[in-house]
């Protein structure tokens, strides 16, 4: 067990010395375009990747504009352990939420749905969101703004890895 432990914490630790340096280089202004939009309701959440399944490393980039909401789907086949890492653009405070996609997409007009998981940035560049999904299940992330946080310069980083 205390095996399987480190070998995750290692993983984890690799991802955010080398993703941060590796992605800063995407961040050019060339490079406007958010290739995930539209992705601002539930039922427009887009797949991590354009993957029906999530696998391991799968990542995001992408921008949050003022009041913007983005979405995204993914579908895990096992129970293994879930993490979902965020590195925002800035030292703004954004708000990262895990939803059942079934009960976000089949609730009622102004129904509340509470989320699996969530976690405010305050400040942090990353942020790591852990959680067991049920098998077979989909699954939605959402990434906004808290207190109007927003930046269209820089985009935030959002990966998905399975532990096996």
């Amino acid at each position: 067990m205390k095996k399987i432990l480190f070998s995750n914490f290692f993983v984890i630790v690799l991802t955010l010395v080398f993703s941060t340096s590796a992605f800063s280089s995407l961040n050019t202004p060339e490079e406007k375009a958010d290739e995930y939009e539209p992705n601002n309701t539930p039922e427009e959440a887009v797949y991590f990747e354009n993957h029906s399944v999530l696998e391991q490393g799968h990542i995001i980039q992408a921008y949050i504009a003022p009041d913007d909401l983005d979405y995204y789907l993914f579908y895990t086949p096992t129970s293994a352990l879930q993490l979902v890492i965020f590195y925002a653009p800035d030292n703004q405070n954004y708000l990262v939420s895990i939803f059942l996609a079934s009960e976000l997409l089949d609730r009622k007009p102004g129904e509340e749905v509470p989320s699996i998981v969530k976690t405010y940035t305050n400040g942090e560049l990353g942020v790591i969101l852990p959680f067991h999904p049920i098998a077979q299940e989909k699954y939605i992330v959402l990434v906004e703004g808290y207190d109007g946080a927003h930046n269209e310069k820089d985009r935030y980083t959002l990966i998905a890895h399975q532990t096996r």
